[in-house]
């Protein structure tokens, strides 16, 4: 009998730990909406940008994709899976989120909830 429990107690711990890996403290992650701003390429306008937890983002706009990856000096970057590489700055304030490309257009997304 104290196996079992034992077992059980075991496999409810693991499941918590791979539950609480998975996660992500990163802000960025989410579904954002477009709000306003310049035509950014790869974010141009896109009604829809969402940010996952395994670095995958999707683009609304013409159904872009591809991978992200963010730095702490507020660097965005954004390998598209058509071949093409994008640096961003990135400024976060509540659920409000502004991405600027290198020159200097920007597009402004409020997050989803």
């Amino acid at each position: 009998m104290k196996k079992k429990v034992f077992a059980s107690i075991l496999i409810v711990a693991l499941v918590v730990m791979l539950v609480g890996a998975c996660s992500s403290d990163d802000p960025l992650v989410g579904r954002w909406e477009f709000s306003s701003g310049d035509g950014i390429y790869f974010f141009w306008e896109s009604e829809l940008v969402e940010f996952e937890t395994d670095g995958t983002v999707f683009s609304s706009e013409d159904g872009d994709s591809g991978k992200w990856s963010a730095s702490g000096n507020n660097k965005l970057t954004v390998e598209a899976d058509y071949g093409r590489d994008y640096e961003f700055t990135y400024q976060l304030s509540g659920d409000r989120l502004t991405i600027t490309d290198e020159d200097g257009d920007r597009g402004v997304f409020l997050r989803i909830k």
